[in-house]
């Protein structure tokens, strides 16, 4: 419960930008966790990548981290899904390997992960599909890759349109902003309307 209770911590922390608490935080998250199961150990040493890069930009000491955390959650047995970890699956690691690459500044490779975990995301799993999908575009912008951009969030229109979040209406309100001088293209107007449609109150 200690470990869990951490690497919350340090998940809102890093999402706040106080990132050497954070990284602090992810650490005594796995200091609580050595004799923790692979799943739960995957969970945290995922998280402790993140946390590195956001902090030191320590790039091989992260990808050791991710590397360690593959290695655990692909001898991890099952858990229920109600339990704290259960639903940490490969697609719950894509997202993480994207995020530390993100901060890594690798959005080519971070991009990657995150469309993997899109894609292997379950039906029932639309809020965590639109934001993944959202940060997705967002880094395809930075990537000057606008249209792709725009096909990402036109792809997820079922997912954005059912799911009403402030962390997802601040995500796309970025893309917005990103994409502005790529308007006049055809796509990235349709996806733009369908931005602005969602930012309107029903």
């Amino acid at each position: 419960m200690r470990a869990t209770a951490l690497r919350s911590l340090s998940v809102q922390a890093i999402g706040l930008g106080h990132n050497q608490e954070g990284h602090a935080l992810a650490e005594a998250a796995a200091e609580s966790a050595r004799s923790a199961e692979s799943r739960r150990r995957a969970w945290i040493t995922g998280m402790r990548a993140e946390a590195l890069a956001a902090h030191g930009h320590d790039r091989h000491r992260a990808h050791r981290l991710l590397a360690q955390a593959e290695a655990d959650l692909e001898h991890a047995d099952s858990l229920p899904e109600h339990d704290w970890t259960g639903n940490y699956r490969r697609e719950s690691f894509e997202h993480q390997v994207g995020l530390t690459l993100a901060q890594l500044g690798d959005y080519k490779a971070a991009g990657e992960h995150y469309a993997l975990s899109v894609a292997a995301r379950r039906p029932a799993e639309r809020r965590t599909r639109a934001l993944i999908g959202a940060e997705l575009a967002r880094i395809q912008v930075i990537q000057r890759q606008p249209d792709q951009a725009a096909q990402t969030l036109l792809g997820l229109r079922d997912d954005l349109t059912a799911v009403s979040s402030r962390r997802l209406a601040r995500a796309l309100a970025q893309v917005r902003t990103a994409w502005r001088p790529y308007r006049p293209d055809p796509a990235i107007d349709d996806a733009d309307r369908l931005l602005a449609s969602l930012a309107r109150p029903s």
